[in-house]
């Protein structure tokens, strides 16, 4: 009896721990390294809402041209989308999309919220009544109110491609992430990441946090999506990075859930572990400073062995406590 109360702890600790998993570490860090040379690496640790290219809610008449992977084409539908409903209580929200697009410099796709009384089922160019912020991959910044409609408050965002012949076409899957802020109540895009490179925005727009929609905007333009990602920073969460087995720091991350190592590349081969044990995530970096830097993931998969080998325990002694 006292190896069933202890085993079925045992379960139980484990499977709490399991349940912390959706928690995930992304990183920053150059692409190519020398030795003696200094790094920075950056990372964030969020929580993950959305992670899926299944998007309920596509305008009618938008041609989807493959499922796997995604590809949306607006058709000559303008203002349309693809999008998710979202329970938005969180302070910050990290948007992410990984894809292709081919567009005409005068259309307006790009990462966009919905909220007010935003109708998911006509296009939104076809009503009115909502508030929108759409950070176009043409390097716009829009907004929607009801009172004035779509207008433009920056027009110098990073673009995915330049302009050729017309069109600017992305021929290579692009990875364009931007944070949005709550700030006094209304959404302030922080800053934008285009291919590893941040850029800086800093505009408290108009429109209320209260945002109920979020995903992609097609406009008439040929989409590809290969990833789209929503997720929710952890801040304030300690973490520890070790370089080649031995601890080298430790501290928290900020309001972002963002945190930073810089390291001098001291010998050819570097591994770096950015671990987070109150979440049991990390995430490796192999870093070689004789070819390109490489980047993979070690799932800690300890803790579900142990909880299978827990559950096997569990059944063996019920069984036997049944035969006695």
């Amino acid at each position: 009896m006292r190896l069933l109360l202890l085993l079925l702890m045992l379960t139980i600790t484990l499977l709490s721990s399991v349940s912390s998993f959706t928690a995930s570490v992304s990183v920053q860090y150059p692409k190519e390294v020398i030795l003696g040379s200094k790094i920075s690496i950056n990372f964030s640790l969020t929580q993950q809402e959305i992670n899926s290219t299944a998007f309920p809610f596509i305008t009618a008449g938008v041609r989807e041209i493959s499922e796997e992977p995604l590809i949306l084409e607006g058709a000559g539908i303008a203002g349309s989308f693809a999008v998710f409903k979202i329970n938005n209580s969180s302070q910050v929200v990290v948007i992410t999309f990984i894809g292709k697009d081919n567009t005409s410099p005068g259309w307006n796709p790009g990462i966009v919220v919905y909220g007010g009384n935003f109708n998911p089922h006509v296009s939104d160019l076809s009503q009115g009544d909502f508030t929108a912020v759409l950070i176009t991959f043409t390097g716009r910044l829009w907004v929607h109110t009801p009172s004035k409609g779509w207008f433009t408050l920056s027009c110098s965002l990073p673009s995915i491609a330049p302009q050729r012949d017309g069109w600017i076409n992305a021929t290579k899957p692009f990875n364009y992430t931007a944070i949005l802020e709550d700030v006094n109540g209304s959404i302030f895009v922080n800053y934008v990441i285009l291919n590893g490179e941040k850029y800086i925005v800093d505009y408290q727009t108009p429109i209320p946090w209260n945002f109920t929609y979020v995903g992609v905007r097609i406009d008439p333009s040929t989409v590809t999506v290969c990833g789209f990602y929503v997720t929710i920073p952890s801040p304030h969460q300690p973490y520890v990075v070790y370089v080649n087995g031995k601890e080298y720091t430790k501290g928290y991350t900020n309001s972002l859930g963002e945190g930073s190592v810089s390291l001098t590349i001291s010998s050819p081969s570097m591994v770096v572990n950015i671990s987070f044990p109150s979440a049991h995530v990390f995430r490796v970096i192999t870093i070689s400073a004789q070819r390109d830097a490489n980047i993979h993931v070690e799932y800690p998969i300890l803790q579900y062995a142990l909880l299978g080998v827990s559950v096997v325990l569990v059944a063996i002694s019920i069984i036997w406590r049944k035969r006695l």
